[in-house]
């Protein structure tokens, strides 16, 4: 469709804000690659949606003053340059006939691009090319000499203005002579503001480097021998540093065998004065020990043991009035009954007893700790009429340690204290407490008194037990059959546990299909297998499998599963009724195999 061309220029330039994407077109176009679109000098590509800065769509096509071109995100940097340009291929699409009706729409697009071509050209006349003004002579058209004249050549101006090339005399000379290569020939002829030619100025810069060399070289001179007076004045320094660590070692040494002897102060503030190693038992807060750091008194240990401290103190002071106390690793010279020995090496404190220091007054130390292991609680398997299932006793350990460490010796219990429905009995063996569990068809918790270097520590063992589900009846000529109701195992011989009275009708093919698996509960290891028969009495294995160890840690069991099939049964007699069933063991550990979540199914392919 003709449109209006209006008198613009074909170009326009824009200087970009930050994510500025839409940039107008003020000119009229005829279709998006009459466009051309540059980004600080590089060319940018047209994309109808463009993915990125680097391309541009384009609307306003063929349409009467102009449109705009759209970057892709992020959109332009600020200060960017966008130049659009428009050029139109020089042709002519239209050709009229001699005869009959004249197509006006025709005529106007070809004077459209007419119009728009000059105008592009107008453009780079007026403003991309050198060009003389209207006033300037000569007014003949300047036309540079013949290829054979200017080779090597510098164009130049006549005095007509005319173009022409250097003929080695005045301006065009110097041009010359300024690009000849000869030895520092064109530096030689320019000159500085001074007046001064180039190549001087040159020599001049030459000679003050060299000078600066030499300055530099014997700065460097300077500084090696003031780093070697450095060096040796360090090795001094070490040396008299070494010598004053080891004076003040043998001051600390004289000091600590000066401060050997130590005073302890039982009061309610803290004391005036005092030195390096004084206890003071705060007796207005719980007795707290506090211990002189050559500064101030700062606490040392909790208020259990500043007590049992301040009870042999003022068992002392009762006798004499005052005590002394002893910091060290080595045993001190008493001066009294009652006198105190803090033992460094291990931690305990003695009392002189007149004779020696064996009256330990407190064990400060974690050596001696006693601890009695968390013990598993029991979980007695029953079924859905509470009779216990078989495979009782059950066993739970209890262990003492002391300091870490168990003890396999020393060991001893007293009497159970079960609730009611509960009977239990305990053995001791290399010091472990084995509580084992004989009946049990109700829940409660069991009280175990572990005696070790005469205390007794109750430990209390939580008993819970769980109900199995009936079994479901049988089956007979049916095409499928599942079961979910698993009964309880203890045994590490195949027993079933499933209805063994459900039969499944194998298919037209003689066919069956079996599938099992569960997930379990105990300290154990399961095996499962499916199994059929014709008579319910001679059993054929489909196919069998074991299920890991769970893992226990002391309160919690991880459960273990266990899948076997599903496995298709083939070359029975077809359309029968079968026998299925699926039998379990236990294959390791001494636990008792509480299935969840159990499924067996056998069915016709």
């Amino acid at each position: 469709m003709p449109i209006i061309i209006n008198d613009n220029t074909s170009r326009v330039e824009y200087t970009a804000t930050s994510g500025q994407v839409t940039f107008a077109v003020p000119f009229e176009f005829f279709e998006n690659a009459n466009l051309n679109v540059y980004k600080n000098g590089v060319e940018l590509t047209y994309d109808a949606t463009p993915a990125n800065a680097n391309e541009y769509s384009v609307t306003g096509a063929n349409v009467t003053g102009g449109g705009s071109i759209t970057l892709g995100s992020p959109g332009a940097a600020l200060n960017d340059v966008i130049v659009i340009s428009r050029e139109v291929t020089v042709e002519r699409l239209t050709d009229f006939p001699l005869a009959g009706p004249f197509n006006i729409d025709s005529l106007n697009n070809d004077l459209d691009r007419i119009i728009v071509n000059l105008q592009n050209l107008q453009t780079t006349l007026d403003s991309r090319v050198f060009k003389l003004a209207d006033g300037d002579s000569p007014l003949d058209l300047l036309t540079i000499p013949a290829k054979s004249l200017r080779t090597s050549k510098y164009l130049v101006f006549d005095s007509n203005g005319q173009v022409a090339v250097s003929t080695g005399t005045g301006d065009s000379g110097l041009r010359q002579d300024l690009a000849n290569t000869a030895v520092n020939q064109g530096a030689s002829l320019v000159q500085t503001t001074s007046g001064t030619n180039v190549q001087a100025k040159l020599n001049a810069i030459d000679s003050s480097i060299t000078s600066l060399t030499a300055l530099i070289a014997a700065a460097q001179s300077d500084a090696d021998a003031a780093q070697a007076d450095a060096d040796a004045a360090q090795a001094d320094a070490d040396l008299a540093l070494a010598n004053a660590a080891t004076a003040i070692a043998n001051a600390a040494t004289a000091q600590s065998t000066a401060d050997g002897k130590i005073e302890s102060f039982y009061q309610n503030d803290a004391p005036v004065g005092g030195s390096l190693g004084d206890f003071w038992i705060d007796t207005n807060d719980g007795n707290k020990l506090y211990r002189h750091n050559g500064t101030s008194f700062v606490a040392i240990q909790d208020s259990a043991i500043a007590t049992a401290i301040a009870n042999a103190a003022t068992a002392q002071a009762t006798a004499d009035g005052k005590v002394t106390t002893f910091y060290s690793a080595s045993a001190p010279t008493a001066e009294g009954v009652g006198d105190l020995w803090y033992d460094t090496d291990d931690g305990i404190l003695y009392r002189w007893n007149g004779s020696n220091w064996s009256s330990q007054v407190a064990d400060v130390t974690s050596s001696n700790q006693i601890v009695i292991a968390d013990v598993d609680p029991f979980i007695i398997q029953a079924d859905a009429s509470g009779i216990t299932t078989t495979g009782l006793p059950l066993t739970r350990g209890i262990k003492v340690y002391k300091g870490g460490v168990q003890q396999t010796s020393g060991v001893t219990v007293g009497t159970l204290n079960p609730t009611t429905g509960i009977t239990a009995t305990a053995s001791v063996a290399t010091g472990v407490v084995n509580v084992s569990l004989t009946v049990a068809n109700a829940a409660g918790s069991i009280v175990v008194p572990v005696i070790f270097e005469g205390v007794t520590y109750n430990k209390s063992i939580v008993v819970s037990r769980s109900l199995a589900a009936p079994i479901s009846g049988g089956t007979s000529g049916s095409t499928s059959f599942t079961d979910q109701t698993w009964d309880n195992i203890s045994t590490a011989t195949y027993v079933a546990v499933t209805d063994a009275d459900a039969q499944v009708q194998s298919d037209g093919s003689g066919q069956l299909k079996l599938n099992a698996n569960a997930m379990y509960q105990g300290n154990t290891t399961a095996q499962i297998q499916t199994q059929y028969s014709s008579d319910n009495s001679n059993w054929t294995v489909v196919a069998s499998a074991t299920g890991s160890a769970p893992i226990n840690t002391p309160g919690e069991e991880e459960p273990g599963y266990v899948e076997v099939g599903p496995t298709t049964v083939t070359g029975l007699t077809a359309s029968t009724n079968y026998y299925v069933r699926l039998v379990a063991k236990r294959t390791s550990g001494t636990g008792l195999l509480s299935w969840n979540f159990p499924s067996f199914t056998a069915q016709q392919p």
